[in-house]
């Protein structure tokens, strides 16, 4: 007897089925109940003349197919995506990843023919890919001059203090020469002097646009590079053969220069911390100090000292040995005896006087050369704004306004200097 199920346990096989085998169709027919909801996605149907099937193209998706605003129903056009089954009606659908003309087709074919080409040969091993190096001295961008590309990924890298320098190099990114003009680039990148790591930078675009990088030649010549090379060409879901062939994918041009400032980042935030905890740790050893020097003081010895003589005298003029002449027998030898405890308890007291003016000599020495001073000595030095307030890093250099007056503390002396730009 064959196996009852629910519909829901028969929707999700189907689904699991259907979504699992169609990852990636590409399909062309005609448009028709073209809609854009109110959140931003867009419905529609494709058809032929015997069957259609429901398509949908979401708003992210849609920001990257800016041709979904000029078609009209009736256009032809071929999509890419995978199959999704929409387990509440029990439906089918094509979710949307790309849309060109129908004429664009031979594109997506050339595309699929040259990835398994130079996927057979081997370009696209893990094994082949160069390991691009945490802190690189020189970064060669290659991209449009002026671009959004170019302004996203120096802003990235802008905003830190960064140990490398960029070296721009102008770029046609798109149009028929393109290709060639990337080629020439990186060339030139590999002819540079101390380049560690090059860059190839490109804002998104329709399959048409980011024609240039399904090159065969241009993707051999990545492949050959001996310097790494990072594509971050397109939007996240934009792939393309340089993708593929190359080092390490971004998916943005912000998305390299944060990648290339990470390490930077890290260890400025490792810096920042040492410097905190060894600041505290200096204070703590300082006020630990201070404490115990305050408690070794003379004066405070001396108090000490003046309480038990005090306290001898008092015991002294409580025997009334005057009062009892019946006690005054062998007060010789009590006297004598009084007197050596008098000089063994002074020397007794001399000595601790001497042990602690010892210590005190000790934390003394401790405490100068934790002072800034003998710092200072060693050949460091204290920079600090017109206020005398210490200036700790470059974020605080740079708001110093140009001519304004700064101060350098030496060990020996303070000198006064202003602010230049070059």
């Amino acid at each position: 007897m064959m196996q009852t199920l629910s519909v829901s346990t028969l929707i999700s096989q189907i689904k699991k089925s259907l979504e699992g085998s169609f990852r990636t169709v590409v399909v062309e027919g005609e448009i028709t109940n073209l809609s854009r909801s109110a959140t931003g996605h867009w419905y529609f149907t494709l058809s032929d003349r015997n069957s259609s099937i429901s398509c949908a193209l979401f708003k992210m998706d849609a920001m990257r197919n800016s041709i979904i605003k000029t078609l009209k129903d009736g256009d032809k056009i071929i999509i890419s995506g995978p199959i999704s089954v929409y387990a509440a009606r029990g439906t089918f659908q094509i979710l949307a990843k790309k849309i060109v003309h129908s004429g664009a087709g031979g594109l997506i074919e050339k595309f699929e023919k040259l990835k398994i080409k130079l996927k057979n040969e081997g370009l696209f091993d893990i094994e082949y890919k160069k390991s691009i190096p945490k802190f690189p001295k020189k970064v060669a961008l290659i991209t449009a001059d002026q671009s959004a590309a170019m302004a996203d990924f120096l802003n990235v890298v802008s905003k830190k203090d960064l140990f490398f320098s960029v070296v721009i190099i102008p770029t046609l990114m798109q149009g028929a020469q393109s290709s060639k003009s990337v080629i020439g680039s990186i060339n030139r990148a590999l002819a540079l002097k101390d380049v560690d790591v090059i860059v190839i930078s490109r804002g998104g675009g329709s399959l048409e646009d980011l024609w240039s990088f399904n090159d065969e030649l241009l993707a051999r010549c990545i492949f050959n590079s001996k310097i790494p090379i990072i594509s971050a060409v397109g939007h996240q879901s934009d792939f393309t053969i340089s993708d593929y062939v190359c080092d390490l994918r971004a998916s943005t041009p912000t998305a390299a220069g944060e990648y290339l400032i990470s390490p930077h980042q890290q260890i400025d935030a490792s810096l920042k911390y040492a410097y905190s905890t060894l600041k505290q740790t200096i204070k703590n050893r300082l006020d630990r100090n201070i404490i115990l020097l305050k408690d070794l003081s003379p004066q405070k010895n001396i108090f000490r000292l003046t309480k038990k003589i005090d306290t001898y005298k008092n015991s002294l003029e409580n025997m009334y040995m005057l009062k009892r002449p019946y006690e005054l027998l062998g007060v010789k030898d009590k006297a004598i005896y009084l007197d050596d405890l008098i000089q063994r308890a002074t020397r007794a007291l001399e000595q601790k006087v001497s042990n602690h003016q010892a210590n005190l000599n000790t934390f003394s020495k401790q405490l100068d050369a934790l002072s800034p001073k003998q710092v200072l000595e060693r050949g460091y030095s204290i920079l600090k704004d017109s206020s005398n307030k210490v200036i700790t890093n470059s974020i605080e250099f740079n708001k110093i306004l140009e001519d304004d007056t700064l101060k350098i503390d030496f060990y020996d002396s303070q000198v006064e200097i202003k602010k230049v730009t070059l």
